[in-house]
């Protein structure tokens, strides 16, 4: 019996079939003052909170002497984790489980499409204030793994080799780190790195 091989032609020829990849949408405009929320699945509602500048500090100190790409995706990690924890003093985000888990009648409830939008404009508020060096914040994609398991998170490239990377927040609670994968790997659905995410 032959074995087919998915090398990585295969997979890009697999993946321009099923559609995964880049959404094809403008970049939010987002600022400090006006950050969009999304919650309640599918963007249902959204809010628009301002960032204190407290926590605003506390997000760029994360940001003042990350030595290579490795430390700087460290620390996108805990500004999530952050900015998350702000913008639930004034949404009803605070009540979001990991994943799915959150009962259908609880508001402030996130699936992955509210959280990708979420972690889009936290990633693109870093962008702006130039706190990113080594990467540069691509926009959301989305995979299917099969028909009916559908997935968003936000993609972001290293400046210095162009290897792609996910930032995806839907797996944890309101206010925990995202973890982080390389793409190829988050495209095939594997477990998320250690290395990448000691917490």
């Amino acid at each position: 019996m032959m074995r087919l091989q998915c090398t990585p032609l295969l997979l890009t020829y697999i993946l321009l079939l099923c559609g995964c990849g880049l959404v094809k949408e403008p970049m939010p405009e987002v600022a400090l003052t006006a950050v969009p929320v999304c919650y309640n699945y599918g963007c249902l509602d959204v809010e628009y909170v301002s960032i204190s500048q407290q926590r605003w500090a506390s997000v760029k100190a994360l940001f003042s002497a990350p030595a290579s790409a490795f430390a700087e995706r460290l620390a996108i990690r805990q500004a999530i984790a952050l900015l998350e924890r702000e913008v639930a003093l004034y949404t009803p985000v605070y009540n979001d489980q990991p994943k799915n888990n959150a009962q259908p009648n609880v508001h402030g409830r996130q699936d992955c499409i509210d959280e990708a939008h979420n972690t889009l404009h936290f990633l693109l508020l870093l962008q702006q204030a130039k706190l990113l060096s080594f990467h540069r914040v691509d926009g959301r994609v989305v995979r299917f793994v099969t028909l009916i398991d559908q997935h968003y998170a936000v993609r972001i490239s290293s400046l210095a080799d162009n290897k792609r990377y996910v930032v995806d927040s839907w797996h944890r609670g309101n206010g925990e780190p995202a973890y982080i994968q390389l793409y190829s790997r988050w495209l095939l659905k594997q477990p998320f790195s250690k290395k990448n995410n000691p917490r």
